[in-house]
């Protein structure tokens, strides 16, 4: 055990070090993006899969109570382990269930109390676990180059999109995971050639797949350049070919619902543009290249900068076959996820950002200074570059909120739970929310009141589209309203009756 601390202690210094700074904007992140809350909901409401499910079916004329967002987002002691549940809900919506499996087990540790750290915990145990599994694939990849490796897991570790992909309480992390996990099988095999890696390959491949569907863009190109690699080896090529398509197989037979979610729609799941669209609106390539461009730069300034510092220094140019099908295929699934993706949005990226980091760490050569330069260049880069999905905006939200949470709080939607999904986390602020499509119900429910805080839900693509200068007048007996803030998809307002 001392003996391997000690062969390990540069590594686990680095992940100490990683493990800080996850904390460090842990603690910062104050709010949560829809989909977050979906995460929660999807895992750990019974049967119930959407906000609309657990207030019994409807957001009509309804008053959901804080016990009943809390419950829909939270286990009890029935629902640990609820898979039949979580099986059933992500039937409903359109990921498959792996994550959230995961997620419903760890739930457990919070009970009833809803936290951002059950998400965050989950998501630094995974992040840790795809580090070590990054350093072993760096050191295999770059013939035991310590310095490179662990300048890997500092680049990527510490990377403003790799923060930021552990902040975010989805299953995009462990999607990185697996995608790392599949590069070293690779690597594994393109050097033994033994057939136990085929059958890792396609294990994983289904893993993968029954975490998030964007998983099969970086497996079907790894797995092409890894056929073209063999192709003098038919047994092996053959081996590999198999496993692969089990691997797919065991998506469909496993969760038959995948089947729906990617083709029912024409593939237009989650609302932007459908993957037919977006190929054939050859117009808006350059625009999506530029867009996930940035998401990479923004991501990986260090990296990008200690390759080229690198390069300079070291003059390192050549590329060995084991990094071009390593890295040629996220490249590749890049350039299609551009293309495809349903809105122009970094997350779809978070899984290949890793593979990018050993593009950059492959120029550094067996020198420590390159780990101290490594990490002044990250630490620097996330002050510059602030990693996404911390939400500090949501604090400004509390406060305008906090005065009166006391006041009565409607909800104006069309039986629409993306909105209330969206501000689950200030509607905790409220004991009760009545949600209605009625501005003549609202005027009942509020009849006895001398102001009320009334949340409209206005996005028109994604939600109801309701217009607030219109409807907040028709409210009776008010005649002052002003907007404390937009988020979202809604607008949030103080009524009142105003001066007798």
């Amino acid at each position: 055990m001392k003996q391997c601390l000690k062969k390990n202690a540069l590594l686990i210094g680095v992940l100490l070090l990683v493990t800080v700074v996850f904390f460090w904007f842990g603690r910062a992140k104050a709010g949560f993006f829809i989909d977050e809350i979906h995460t929660y909901g999807l895992s750990n409401s019974h049967f119930a899969p959407y906000i609309t499910d657990a207030a019994g079916g409807s957001l009509e004329d309804t008053v959901i109570t804080k016990d009943q967002l809390i419950d829909y987002a939270t286990v009890d002691e029935t629902e640990i382990l609820d898979f039949a549940s979580v099986y059933s809900n992500q039937e409903a919506d359109v990921h498959p269930p792996l994550y959230y499996f995961i997620f419903n087990a760890v739930s457990a540790l919070a009970g009833e109390n809803f936290t951002k750290w059950t998400g965050l915990l989950l998501d630094y145990v995974i992040y840790i676990a795809a580090l070590i599994v990054l350093y072993f694939l760096s050191m295999e990849l770059f013939s035991s180059n310590k310095a490179a490796s662990i300048c890997a897991v500092i680049l990527y570790g510490m990377s403003t999109i790799g923060i930021s992909t552990a902040v975010y309480i989805r299953m995009y992390v462990l999607l990185a995971f697996f995608t790392i996990v599949l590069a070293y099988f690779a690597l594994k095999l393109i050097k033994t050639e033994k057939y136990k890696y085929c059958s890792f390959i396609g294990a994983t491949i289904a893993l993968g797949l029954l975490t998030q569907y964007y998983f099969v863009f970086y497996a079907f190109f790894l797995c092409a350049f890894l056929c073209a690699a063999f192709i003098k080896k038919p047994k092996v090529l053959v081996r590999l070919a198999v496993c692969s398509l089990i691997g797919v197989g065991l998506l469909i037979v496993l969760f038959p619902a995948c089947l729906q979610h990617i083709f029912v729609g024409n593939g237009k799941v989650v609302g932007g543009v459908s993957v037919t669209e977006a190929i054939k609106d050859v117009s808006s390539y350059p625009e999506r290249f530029n867009k996930f461009m940035h998401f990479v730069t923004y991501g990986l300034k260090a990296a990008i900068f200690c390759a080229c510092l690198a390069i300079i220094v070291y003059r390192k140019f050549e590329l060995k076959k084991e990094i071009v099908i390593i890295a040629a295929p996220a490249l590749a699934a890049w350039a299609v996820i551009a293309i495809v993706s349903p809105v122009l949005e970094e997350r779809y990226i978070y899984n290949i950002a890793p593979i990018f980091v050993l593009i950059a760490a492959w120029f550094i050569k067996d020198d420590m200074k390159a780990v101290y330069v490594a990490v002044i260049a990250c630490i620097i880069c996330l002050f510059v570059s602030k990693p996404n999905n911390l939400f500090s905006n949501y604090l400004e939200y509390d406060a305008s909120l906090e005065p009166y949470t006391n006041d009565k709080c409607v909800y104006l939607q069309d039986n629409r739970f993306e909105g209330l999904t969206y501000d689950f986390e200030q509607l905790l602020m409220f004991d009760e929310i009545y949600a209605t499509d009625s501005v003549e119900k609202a005027s009942e429910y509020l009849k006895d009141e001398d102001e009320a805080v009334i949340f409209v839900d206005e996005d028109e693509f994604w939600s109801s589209g309701y217009d607030a200068d219109e409807l907040l007048p028709q409210i009776e007996g008010f005649d002052k309203y002003e907007q404390l803030y937009t988020n979202g998809f809604s607008g949030v307002y103080l009524i009142s009756k105003g001066a007798a």
